[in-house]
């Protein structure tokens, strides 16, 4: 079977503010973005009918022509579907010191009947301790709680990605940062959507990273036109909500010194990742 559509774009994941806001984006404005000829279909249909569908003892090419009957894709309009979700659920991001252990077979499952249809995969990442504790499971943040130190800054987000890369190898590989997604929000919007991008208010994407003071900042600078890059950054510089020490440490067990270091372990695995081949890091 041939390739169903060559513009279709998997969000998948992990479950991230962005990509948390990018799905209310798909769920809520459905149907604008349909009515500018893109296929949106949010987290709840998106991963329930790729694990749906994938499951089974069917060939590969009987699943891609459920999947793209069942998701739309094979009538040439672009497709995005917010399958946030597919790696695990929340509550598995951190589980046997490993983050989605069960990621690698989640995907690998379904990117076989899957790799010959999607053009693009996105994926959201952030600091570790503040994924986590933007996650808001109590069972979760127990779970981290007992976690050595070592354990939590072994953590390897390009070790995730590289999976992924291995799991969709005729896939672009998209994986976006906070910040890029603050200052880029437009074009981050008109390349996932296309036309689309015009019925959704950018502003979506950088509230979701702003203390209460920085959205006020936003507010005032977009009241003066469209602000300047160098201004964005300053913004979200300024204003980035931060997780508080207190509750880091409260529910998480996560000190002043841990979290400093997870900080630069992050770094350093955006590093990494910029260095993985068909990998576009913004």
């Amino acid at each position: 079977m041939n390739q169903a559509n060559s513009h279709v774009t998997l969000l998948v994941g992990p479950q991230t503010r962005l990509a948390r806001a990018l799905n209310n984006v798909v769920r809520t404005r459905r149907a604008a973005i349909a009515a500018a000829g893109v296929m949106a279909v949010p987290n709840r249909i998106a991963t329930r009918t790729l694990r749906a569908v994938t499951a089974g003892d069917v060939t590969d090419d009987e699943r891609r022509a459920l999947l793209a009957s069942a998701l739309s894709l094979d009538d040439g309009r672009p497709v995005f579907l917010s399958a946030i979700n597919l790696l695990g659920a929340p509550t598995a991001a951190y589980r046997q010191q490993e983050l989605f252990p069960n990621a690698e077979r989640m995907i690998t499952d379904r990117a076989t009947s899957l790799s010959k249809m999607i053009s693009r995969v996105v994926v959201t990442v952030e600091p570790l301790h503040h994924f986590l504790l933007s996650l808001s499971s109590p069972t979760l943040h127990n779970r981290v709680a007992t976690a050595p130190w070592e354990a939590l800054y072994e953590i390897s987000w390009s070790d995730l990605i590289a999976e992924i890369c291995e799991a969709f190898p005729s896939s672009r590989v998209w994986v976006v940062t906070p910040e890029a997604a603050f200052v880029g929000a437009e074009m981050m919007l008109s390349e996932m959507l296309g036309a689309a991008a015009t019925a959704i208010d950018p502003t979506i994407l950088q509230r979701c990273h702003l203390t209460s003071e920085g959205k006020a900042a936003l507010e005032k600078a977009l009241a003066s036109g469209k602000p300047r890059a160098e201004k964005l950054e300053g913004i979200i510089a300024a204003h980035r909500d931060t997780p508080d020490p207190g509750e880091l440490e409260t529910r998480m067990g996560i000190d002043k010194l841990t979290s400093t270091l997870l900080d630069q372990r992050f770094l350093e695995d955006l590093r990494e990742i910029e260095a993985l081949p068909r990998v576009r890091l913004f």
